[in-house]
């Protein structure tokens, strides 16, 4: 067969297997926070709302054409997750296509269902790979562009530039850095090609330059000049060094390279100014470099997640891998025999998976450990196979006959680009590709090195067994991968949501989610009819989209930060405006950067507080209503008669045996039922709290934390050190600590985070932080605030905080919590170490005695001892507050204004001296500006405004944005009007003189106001 009907049946095949492989999970699971709020973006594009002037978001117009198109011809989510499933089929089909080009058939196969079968799948949640996420479609456009730019390499016709430009454009049109890195890797494609005999003039030369010059240099500037000494090592040093190699006499200024640039940016240019012109119409140039290209919105700031550390199995799996490869070119060289080299790696790879079976913890299973380690191992795995290729570019890659993987390579570089600046396993997936096709060059170059190795000791046989073994090995990590989803997929019983649009669901023992949101929407539904006005807090759009309510304001997605106050404070002018009967917002978030949400947002929760009241709650969701009675959320089903301590026992064992709803719903009822012996009902509770089922393990635990708080002698450490869990069971219990994430468990924490076992300690920190988080945006809930109001063991457990606080070698997590913790637990007896971290950023002159030393504080622990202090000692306080603001950690941004808040709302004398400290910093000069105005905004207080009213004439228009806001809410007067007459009519920025004209409706009383008499934060 030849090499292209080979290729094709390559992809054909794995492209069946994928679709095989996706089809039963079409009804599986639903995402809330992103699934829902894409389709509920999808159908405001459907509906005729245009992005970046109707709604906000961080993704090109295409993305939106495209999904409403397909939504309405799905008309279905099941639907349209099998046009998905045909999407990552084709995709897997490319990347087949791809490697085939590079590679061997078998590679060609594995490695791309290696790639899909890494998708995660969540049992009880949802597929990844359902998710209508725009980097699916960006992938598939990436991996167009490649191969229409390996068909130019190859051919040299300009068709293939033609669809590679308009590839590029499409992928442009669905994410905006996406398309961007994807045309400049065309682009330096393009200057890897030469003419021998053919050289170009001057203006070839300086168009070659500057091309290459262009290229790194948007590159650079992509990154806003942001990156971090680790960013600078893993996303520039490696491309640099690539477009290095590129500088050869032979290619510099070759003859044809001015028509090439002209057809494929050509192409390119034609297909995205027209979309962007119109844009740039709308929104102006500021707007549009920053909502439509990010440019100065501070994305990469607000979503940035560092690189992560590389974990000591993954350091051997890329170990392994490198190893294979030298040994290979060693045993090529004739340096090192074939058969031993064989076995030494053989040796290693079963060492390593003893070590791992013997040594490794495993406490979710085999399955989950194994795919775990391989994602954080993709991350080095990724990262050695570029280095590999820019040494490979160097040495072999100059040469005429590998311009093919060449080209593969700078793609692979600039895809990778992508990753920044939210470094997860889900953005590797969409960043690493076309890294896993290059890595298929590498195999085979490595299968070839040992090929040619043995067979030159005359051992042919032993040397075609080097690629199937290690074939065989990828094809076990993708056996392993898949064993999570197929196992959910298997469960017969399965809830199922009840409307037309979304027929999806998950097994009964983990509906509990769904349920609630069906149970939401149905709240919703008896205030808001299909189009009326509502929002959902802070990424619960999916209740409006199964509802048919209308979100009239421009946010779906409420991040801390994006939007900012300024757009927070036009969202609350048009809930003012129309005024919804109700909404909806989650009490408790499934992720944690979700958690900053209810603190940052103070405007909005003033707003909601005033107006609204809660009228039901079901799982994570609260509806809120205008204006009629509060009603307590429903209360459990009345549970049967039965002997409490029978009860617990009977419900821990059945834990045991069957993963069934009703197991966990008896659990949840224990800690109401038994009044009996508290160290006989806990055991069994807390066998349940440690064992094997996620689902089961929560709700025992949770159970068991009622039950110690009522009994209120013991904390859970007690009874863990009586159980003598093993380390397995150990780690469990923290893991569902940390899942529930109930302070009441705080004093485990403590305990578990002095053990000599790092693993323990790693996890009770890590614990310790999505904790704190949830304890302070329970505090700034729209239902109103909610605390812990009852501590198992209180006496040991302000022990311990007081112990952590004045623990010089804390770890800062750690801090931060027990801040948290003295906060709740209202200890005055933490206010010394308190003080004495606080003082150690911002020193008082008699706040330690000479020679004290000061411990090291970290901007959460800031915040928290911050918010401590407010409520225990807040004298001299409030000046210090602001004095953070200018350092704008995403801590100090979320908590930090709220609890200066509370300080200027409260009593005297500290109202005043808040009031005081909030005028200096209305007049102080510098970043710190803006958020104060913001903070006297929310004040509500008509006496700032002589101190607001000179901001108008700052020349930072951040601040002139938020004092013509805030001085519609509350200021009057002819001065004030004169003001911002002058702005709304003059002023060089468009979203001042926004801002100044609804200032002056609201005076006029054209438009209303959106703060009254606000309660306190």
């Amino acid at each position: 067969m030849r090499p292209l009907g080979r290729a094709l049946v390559v992809a054909v095949l794995a492209g069946a297997l994928a679709l095989a492989y996706l089809w039963p999970f079409r009804a599986y699971g639903l995402n809330v926070e992103d699934e829902g709020t894409l389709l509920y973006q999808v159908l405001r594009f459907a509906r005729g709302e245009l992005p970046y002037v109707d709604f906000a978001t961080g993704y090109t117009p295409g993305f939106f054409a495209l999904g409403a198109w397909l939504w309405r011809a799905a008309g279905d989510l099941v639907t349209l997750r099998v046009m998905l499933a045909v999407l990552h089929a084709a995709t897997v089909a490319g990347l087949a296509l791809l490697v085939a080009r590079l590679a061997r058939p078998s590679l060609a196969v594995v490695l791309p269902l290696l790639y899909l079968a890494f998708i995660p799948v969540y049992p009880g949640e949802f597929c990844s790979f359902n998710i209508p996420y725009p980097f699916w479609f960006t992938t598939a456009g990436w991996i167009v562009t490649a191969g229409c730019m390996l068909g130019f390499v190859r051919r040299r016709g300009r068709v293939w530039l033609v669809l590679a430009g308009v590839a590029a454009a499409c992928t442009f049109a669905m994410k905006p850095n996406s398309g961007v890195f994807a045309i400049a890797a065309a682009a330096a494609s393009l200057l890897l090609v030469r003419e021998s005999g053919w050289r170009g003039g001057a203006l070839a030369a300086a168009l070659w330059i500057g091309l290459w010059a262009g290229v790194v240099g948007g590159v650079w500037l992509a990154f806003e000049l942001t990156l971090r000494p680790v960013e600078l090592v893993v996303y520039l040093l490696p491309l640099l060094g690539a477009m290095a190699a590129l500088v050869t006499r032979s290619r510099v200024g070759r003859a044809f390279l001015v028509g090439d640039v002209a057809a494929l940016l050509g192409t390119f240019a034609a297909l995205s100014l027209p979309w962007m012109l119109y844009f740039l119409q709308r929104l102006g140039t500021a707007g549009f470099l920053r909502e439509v290209l990010l440019v100065g919105s501070g994305a990469a700031t607000l979503y940035y997640v560092p690189y992560p550390g590389f974990e000591p199995w993954a350091l051997v799996v890329t170990a392994l891998a490198i190893g294979f490869a030298v040994a290979g070119w060693f045993v090529a060289a004739g340096r090192v025999p074939p058969a031993p080299a064989a076995a030494v790696l053989a040796l290693g790879r079963v060492l390593a998976l003893a070590a791992g079976r013997g040594l490794g913890l495993m406490p979710e299973g085999p399955a989950w450990s194994i795919i775990w380690q391989l994602q954080s191992a993709a991350f080095a795995l990724t990262l050695a196979a570029l280095a590999a290729g820019v040494v490979w570019l160097w040495f072999r890659g100059r040469r005429p006959g590998n311009v093919a993987p060449a080209v593969v390579l700078l793609f692979a570089l600039f895809m990778h680009l992508q990753l920044y600046p939210r470094t997860d396993f889900m953005h590797l997936l969409g960043a690493a590709p076309l890294a896993l096709v290059f890595a298929g060059y590498l195999l085979e170059r490595a299968f070839d090195a040992w090929e040619r190795g043995f067979a030159a000791r005359g051992a042919f046989g032993a040397g075609r067994l080097v690629g199937p073994v290690t074939t065989l090995l990828l094809v076990a990590g993708i056996a392993v991968a898949v064993v999570p989803g197929q196992t959910a997929i298997r469960r017969p019983d399965r809830f199922v949501l009840p409307f037309p649009e979304v027929p999806v669901g998950v097994e009964d023992t983990a509906a509990g989610e769904i349920r609630a949101v069906a149970a939401a929407v149905g709240a919703l539904g008896a205030f808001v009819r299909r189009h009326d006005p509502s929002l959902a807090f802070p990424a619960a759009s999916l209740t409006l989209f199964l509802s048919g309510a209308r979100n009239p304001t421009p946010h779906d997605y409420f991040y801390p930060g994006r939007p900012d106050h300024r757009e927070e404070a036009e969202i609350a002018d048009r809930l003012a405006a129309t005024p919804p009967r109700a909404l909806v917002s989650a009490n408790v978030s499934r992720f944690t950067f979700f958690d900053g949400a209810p603190p940052y947002f103070y405007l909005l929760r003033r707003f909601v507080r005033e107006r609204y009241a809660l009228v039901a709650r079901d799982g994570r969701y609260d509806v809120l209503a205008a204006g009629g009675p509060r009603r307590e959320p429903p209360g459990p089903a009345a549970a049967a008669p039965v002997p409490p301590v029978t009860s617990a026992l009977a419900a821990a064992a059945a834990a045991t045996l069957a993963d069934d709803v009703s197991v966990a719903a008896r659990l949840a009822a224990v800690a109401t039922l038994a009044d009996g012996p508290v160290a006989v009902v806990v055991p069994p509770l807390l066998a349940a709290a440690s064992g094997p089922s996620a689902v089961l393990r929560q709700a025992a635990l949770a159970a068991l934390l009622d039950l110690l708080a009522r009994d209120g002698v013991h904390g859970l450490e007690h009874h863990v050190a009586l159980a003598e869990l093993d380390r397995g069971q150990e780690v469990r219990l923290l893991r569902t600590v940390r899942d529930l994430r109930d302070p009441r468990a705080a004093s485990y924490l403590f305990a578990s985070a002095a053990s000599a076992d790092r693993r323990i300690v790693s996890d009770a920190v890590g614990a310790m932080f999505v904790t704190r988080v949830q304890m302070i945006a329970r505090r700034y809930l729209w239902a109103g605030p909610e605390e812990v109001r009852a501590w198992p063991d209180r006496a040991g457990l302000l022990e311990a905080v007081r112990a952590a606080l004045a623990d010089p070698g804390a770890h800062a997590r750690t801090v931060a919590f027990a801040a948290e913790l003295a906060r709740a637990l209202r200890d005055a007896g933490s206010v010394p170490a308190l003080r004495a971290r606080w003082h150690a950023v911002l020193p008082a002159s008699n706040a330690l005695p000479p020679g004290s030393v000061l411990p090291p504080t970290s901007p959460a622990s800031m915040a928290s001892i911050g918010a401590a202090l407010a409520e225990l000692a807040p004298q001299g306080l409030a000046c210090e507050l602001l004095a953070l603001l200018p350092g704008y950690d995403p801590e100090i941004r979320e908590l930090v204004p709220s609890t200066f808040l509370r300080l200027a709302e409260g009593e005297e004398p500290m109202r005043s001296e808040a009031g005081a400290c909030l005028i200096a910093a209305l007049a102080a000069a510098g970043p710190g500006r803006a958020e104060a105005m913001w903070i006297a905004a929310a004040l509500d207080d008509e006496s700032l405004a002589p101190h607001v009213l000179p901001a108008l004439s700052s020349p930072d228009p951040v601040v002139r944005r938020a004092a013509a806001w805030s001085l519609g809410e509350a200021a009057t007067g002819d001065a004030v009007a004169r003001a911002l007459e002058r702005a709304a009519r003059a002023d060089g920025d468009e979203i001042v003189r926004r801002l100044a004209a609804g200032a002056l409706a609201k005076h006029a009383g054209t438009a209303p106001r959106v703060l009254g008499a606000a309660p306190a934060g």
